[in-house]
């Protein structure tokens, strides 16, 4: 009987984690969603499988994996809808997560274990990423799979099968090009430097580095051969070299991702230092305590590895996640019997005992709040939140968190699932709602889409491959056109009777050459069709 439940509860964690990142899906694509969506859309025109393409261009900043997978979920379904367009990374993270449980399960025991998967529902932007359409958890799930395999290998003394994960780190290339290969790679070394195991450590980071070499050669070859150089050149850019040029600050995964991916990232970040601080060097060299260096291996060279390049996004450092889910459970449980961490893990149950009380009538004012005249007027929108769904599942967190002293020995699971819940329904029930209604573009494009007719129609100060993809995506794949875009220094030359949605923000030009047809927003931006009264104007020098 115990090894039939040991056996069901992966599958009860697959499909739970399966229900939260699908529940309550937006009707709409909004922000990075539309480029995604417009990759399907071409590939199902176009039969392109080997990457995506964009207005008929090559996007080789990706490989076509992604985009493959939505467009067979799309012919599942029948439409390219939001469902189709997430439900792979919905199943990426679902499985990410029961990995971490494996994981966790051979390295710390099942305590830890169910607290890292309930902790990896406390990373707020972890749900998010997962209910989008997203290509970093494809790293991720090759990252936990190659570390599970090779800490198993290591432990179980059969060292060969550490070669076998050079297999995920083939297909987190696939996945997502180079970054989808580094990382695990990156995470092996660091276990096996951990585990000192140097001549292994050696071999395994000469293969990946030959199967790095390799994939370059053959992915370049295949982009050569269907595209030429200048293809090769713009692929190696978006994918290697231009990641490189300077963006945002090295400390950006230590202040933006801290809040970002809280309560478990900044947890995990306290208790690698508290560790540090306490052990010093039995961190490394007791038996007792590898496991936990391990994992935080496995975290410190990805966020120093993320740190170092200037292109950086909250999603890329998603493969360390499932590591801090881990670290942080400790907190939960407290293995170590640190009298710091006894007293932070009190204030956090504290803290989420106030939260679950005080969450019923806050969701009711924060309604109220959002239909005042004043908040609709500065928004543009009327937003209207799940009362009813949403005050059912904030009863029932609360009384979770009252009675979860019933629970005996798991009344610190109680707790920790009735925090889970308040994150995932801020992610659901608040902040999704808000996007919805305050980042539509779907309404103003159909205006200007009637309006415009036949006509062509250009993009100022939206672009490329920016927010006139929020525009492009509700345009009717019947009617659908390759974008144009003119700038400050070449608006003034169009045509008499030309079309341009610019942002107001950005827009310089003369009101008298103008007309404005229409107003609304794309994303964020307040944007404006206007159309052209007089033809081009002509400057004359004078003598």
């Amino acid at each position: 009987m115990g090894d039939r439940i040991a056996r069901s509860v992966p599958w009860l964690i697959f499909f739970g984690a399966l229900t939260v990142f699908t529940v309550r899906m937006r009707s709409e694509f909004l922000m990075i969603d539309t480029r995604f969506a417009l990759f399907v859309h071409e590939m199902r025109e176009t039969g392109m499988l080997f990457w995506p393409t964009l207005y008929g261009e090559p996007y080789p900043d990706y490989t076509g994996f992604s985009t493959l997978l939505s467009l067979g979920a799309a012919e599942l379904t029948g439409k390219v809808d939001y469902f189709s367009l997430i439900l792979p990374s919905a199943l990426a993270g679902a499985f990410l997560i029961v990995m971490t449980w494996k994981t966790g399960v051979r390295l710390f025991g099942a305590r830890i274990a169910a607290a890292a998967v309930l902790l990896m529902f406390c990373a707020f932007e972890f749900v998010g990423i997962c209910r989008i359409a997203s290509v970093d958890l494809y790293p991720a799930l090759a990252t936990i799979c190659a570390f599970y395999l090779t800490w198993t290998a290591i432990h179980e003394h059969h060292e060969r099968r550490v070669y076998w994960s050079l297999l995920f780190l083939a297909a987190g290339y696939i996945a997502r090009g180079p970054i989808g290969l580094v990382v695990p790679a990156a995470a092996v070394c660091a276990t096996l430097l951990v585990e000192r195991r140097y001549a292994l450590l050696i071999r395994f980071a000469l293969c990946s580095g030959l199967l790095l070499i390799f994939l370059l050669a053959l992915w370049g070859w295949i982009i050569f051969r269907f595209g030429g150089e200048e293809l090769l050149r713009k692929c190696l850019d978006m994918q290697i070299t231009g990641r490189m040029s300077k963006g945002k600050p090295p400390w950006y995964y230590f202040t933006n991702a801290v809040g970002s991916y809280a309560f478990a990232y900044p947890a995990a970040l306290g208790i690698i230092a508290v560790y540090a601080v306490v052990f010093k060097r039995k961190l490394l060299t007791a038996s007792s305590l590898r496991p936990f260096a391990d994992c935080a291996a496995w975290l410190s060279v990805i966020v120093a590895g993320f740190s170092i390049p200037g292109t950086k996004h909250l999603r890329y450092i998603a493969p360390l996640i499932p590591a801090a889910a881990l670290i942080a459970a400790h907190l939960v449980w407290n293995p170590a019997k640190l009298p710091l961490l006894r007293k932070i893990r009190k204030l956090f149950f504290i803290l989420t005992r106030i939260l679950a009380a005080l969450a019923v009538p806050l969701f009711i004012g924060l309604q109220l709040v959002l239909l005042h005249p004043a908040v609709v007027q500065k928004t543009g929108s009327v937003i209207r939140l799940p009362l009813l769904p949403g005050t059912v599942v904030l009863v029932l967190i609360f009384l979770l968190t009252l009675f979860s002293g019933r629970f005996g020995r798991y009344s610190r699971l109680a707790l920790l699932a009735a925090a889970a819940g308040l994150v995932v329904f801020c992610r659901i029930m608040l902040l999704e709602p808000i996007e919805a209604a305050t980042l539509s573009s779907r309404a103003f494009t159909l205006h200007c889409e009637k309006i415009r007719g036949s006509r062509p129609l250009f993009f100022y100060a939206l672009g490329r491959d920016g927010d006139e993809n929020k525009y492009m995506i509700h345009v009717s794949r019947s009617r659908i056109f390759i974008p144009r875009y003119v700038s400050r220094g070449n608006v003034s030359s169009l045509a008499a009777g030309t079309l341009v949605v610019a942002r107001l923000d950005k827009w310089n030009q003369a009101e008298s050459d103008w007309t404005v047809l229409a107003r609304g927003r794309i994303g964020r931006r307040a944007c404006a069709l206007l159309e052209k009264k007089k033809g081009p104007t002509r400057f004359h020098r004078t003598r």
